[in-house]
């Protein structure tokens, strides 16, 4: 009985030993906050993240690896940078576990969060956990009936959010507010009023000087080959330098396509323009670039850097160029 019992104890020992040694499962955690978010203070990403940290703490078998953030982007569209990084990893098995807040947090399109959960997911044997909606796929399947409403209630939500979003936009807009995103080349924020734009003088001095070079009938590509010889700084590598402090070439150079915009734009008489590029909305799309005709255009907002006479003046050689180039 003797030896019965230590052999018991040999497996008793091997197996809890077994039990301690179990490898962790590596997790990440994903937050992401939309601009409306943002706008209203309704969430900070702080706070988001702190509930997700806080809660994979309570489970032994989870060990936190990453964490990845979006901050500012729809949750209708799914080319974040984060997200697609997190992906990746997923894919590569670098990251079995990922914990959101709620659904709404990795995406609100129903068909592409669908998808996400109901195939992509379960084919890289990735576990799912969604705090606020008691998902955790490694208890128990997914209740596609019930994902699939909270979807369609999250898509829908999204819609309703952007269309008071923009209702809001024209009285804001008209007061001189800068809603975000990208400062367009040629301006900068006020620093004592984020919502407003200034003159960043020294990229506005190339603004001048492409509008100058074409008035002087050279075409787009000439203006760009130009400014590369010159070693002029892109708007890209400009606006590097001025957040980082570093001043380097990048590899970029000015394109012909880049100096066509930048003759059309209205934004460099003082104007905000709205809807140059409508976003998918849904499994398929891509995002696009309207016509000119529907954009919205909110006049006299900034300080112009071009007067009307010469951008007027600029699109007119515009047509006489292209002539000048079928001839030649």
């Amino acid at each position: 009985m003797a030896r019965k019992s230590r052999k018991q104890n040999r497996i008793r020992n091997s197996v809890k030993i077994e039990t301690t040694t179990k490898e962790k499962t590596k997790t990440v955690l994903y937050a992401r906050l939309s601009r409306s978010d943002i706008d209203t203070g309704k969430e900070s990403m702080v706070n988001q993240l702190a509930m997700l940290r806080s809660f994979a703490e309570e489970y032994e078998d989870l060990e936190v690896v990453d964490e990845f953030v979006d901050d500012g982007y729809t949750g209708m569209n799914f080319d974040r940078p984060a997200y697609e990084e997190m992906m990746a990893g997923v894919r590569s098995g670098k990251y079995q576990c990922i914990i959101v807040k709620d659904l709404s947090r990795i995406g609100r399109s129903y068909l592409e969060t669908s998808d996400l959960l109901e195939y992509e997911l379960p084919l890289w044997r990735c576990r799912f956990i969604s705090i606020n909606d008691n998902i955790d796929t490694d208890s128990s399947p997914v209740d596609t009936i019930l994902v699939g409403l909270k979807n369609i209630m999250n898509q829908k939500f999204a819609e309703d959010i952007s269309k008071k979003i923009k209702s809001s936009f024209k009285p804001r807009i008209e007061k001189g507010e800068f809603l975000g995103g990208p400062v367009p080349y040629g301006y900068r924020r006020d620093p004592e009023n984020r919502g407003k734009l200034l003159i960043d003088e020294e990229a506005a001095r190339v603004v001048v000087k492409v509008f100058h070079m074409k008035l002087g009938m050279m075409n787009d590509r000439q203006i760009a080959s130009a400014l590369n010889e010159e070693g002029i700084m892109t708007p890209f590598e400009y606006h590097k330098w001025k957040k980082t402090g570093v001043k380097e070439k990048c590899g970029r150079v000015w394109e012909p396509a880049a100096i066509r915009a930048m003759t059309q734009n209205p934004v460099y008489l003082g104007h905000v323009v709205h809807g140059k590029i409508k976003e998918k909305q849904y499994l398929g799309e891509k995002d696009r670039s309207t016509k000119r005709k529907d954009w919205v255009i909110y006049e006299n907002i900034n300080p112009p850097i071009i007067s009307q006479e010469i951008f007027d003046q600029v699109l007119q050689i515009r047509p006489k160029l292209r002539g000048r180039r079928k001839k030649a």
